[in-house]
């Protein structure tokens, strides 16, 4: 998403060697989709079997399909839950198709706090970067470092 200069110092960004788009705004992504992304990109590690013949150029243990990838996919995850609970008790209920690895499932009619996924999707798209419509600043550190982002 494009973020201004405003919001970043907002936030309390450092604006040194943050990717930056031409128009002086900055790329970026709200920690949810990051998330989202490493819990898709998991999942797909996890069943390459199925996946691999499904993506274009897949290089296995390469880019993001490295073990260092997996790895910080899964500390994101474990970060955003340590961050953001649910805090719902589950109780365990017997499972009469004897079908679950313990025996029972684990259920809850706790309460959960969530937002309106819609309404936060429409903000998001309204401020989303087409590919093709933007470009970024060169990289100070030259072609040979960090990630190219395709757009």
């Amino acid at each position: 998403i494009r973020v201004s200069e405003a919001e970043m110092k907002r936030q309390g960004e450092n604006l040194t060697h943050r990717v930056q788009l031409t128009d002086g705004d900055y790329l970026g992504t709200m920690s949810v989709w990051h998330s989202l992304h490493c819990l898709e990109r998991l999942r797909k590690v996890i069943h390459m079997d199925y996946y691999h013949d499904k993506i274009p150029d897949y290089k296995p243990d390469t880019g993001i399909w490295t073990k260092d990838h997996s790895d910080h996919c899964i500390e994101r995850l474990r970060d955003d839950i340590m961050c953001h609970p649910n805090i719902a008790v589950y109780i365990p209920e017997w499972d009469e198709t004897h079908t679950l690895p313990d025996g029972f499932r684990m259920i809850s009619k706790g309460q959960t706090t969530c937002i309106n996924w819609d309404a936060l999707d429409q903000w998001a798209r309204k401020r989303a970067l087409k590919g093709g419509a933007y470009t970024l600043k060169p990289n100070p550190f030259g072609d040979e470092h960090g990630v190219h982002i395709h757009h």
